[in-house]
């Protein structure tokens, strides 16, 4: 807060959905910018970082309240992300790209985590390509309760193959998070926020709750769980 002030832009372009909400108990909503990435990192070393770029656009940016002020930041912010070398755009309505990440993140990063495998090795399986399956139908109706267009067809035969092909070799950051720095997670803004979503507007979640559950668990439990020794 004290690096805030009176003209501080704010924003997120973090995992899942949510994120806004509480941006917003700190800034006016005029000054928030929210969307998502579709880039994959893993951290080899200190300072050392290898991924992949995917999707049509790298980085989605838009803004939480539409103006002319808005859009000029933002294609300031995307313009210099271009120069940078990734695939920046702004875009007025930015939901349906955050929901399409949001749908990649939740059958990707809770479960990879929990069955331990990068998400190539995971989708290898029949079992864990039915729950995720399972997963992302009970977001998507969720979705459509709010009122967020979906394109089912751009999804499975454009979204879904283009991430699997160039960033399924790795393992994803909610993965990282719970297998390698036993630190934290954003499990509330993922598969935990489809919980929450579907309690308000009447759609069961079990899949997504079962995943969110167990994530929790696993973060309460680090200093306690088994891990095999390096001898």
């Amino acid at each position: 807060m004290p690096i805030i002030g009176d003209d501080t832009k704010l924003i997120t372009l973090q995992n899942g959905v949510g994120n806004t909400d509480i941006l917003a108990q700190a800034v006016p909503k005029e000054r928030i910018y929210y969307g998502c990435v579709n880039i994959s990192a893993i951290m080899e070393a200190p300072g050392v970082l290898t991924g992949a770029l995917f999707g049509d656009n790298n980085v989605c940016l838009g803004p939480l309240v539409s103006g002319e002020e808005q859009r000029g930041f933002g294609e300031q912010v995307c313009g210099m992300l271009k120069e940078g070398g990734v695939g920046a755009v702004y875009m007025e309505h930015v939901d349906s790209e955050v929901w399409y990440k949001l749908l990649l993140n939740l059958t990707a990063n809770a479960p990879c985590g929990i069955v331990r495998l990068r998400g190539g090795e995971a989708f290898e399986n029949s079992e864990f390509y039915d729950m995720c399956k399972d997963i992302m139908q009970e977001a998507i109706d969720v979705a459509q309760k709010l009122g967020v267009d979906i394109d089912l067809d751009h999804l499975m035969g454009h979204v879904v193959p283009n991430a699997v092909k160039n960033a399924g070799q790795h393992y994803p950051s909610m993965a990282q998070d719970m297998m390698m720095k036993r630190a934290r997670t954003e499990i509330d803004f993922l598969n935990g926020a489809i919980e929450r979503l579907g309690k308000q507007v009447g759609v069961p979640t079990p899949v997504n709750t079962t995943i969110a559950r167990l994530v929790r668990t696993i973060e309460s439990n680090y200093d306690r769980q088994y891990y095999p020794s390096k001898n």
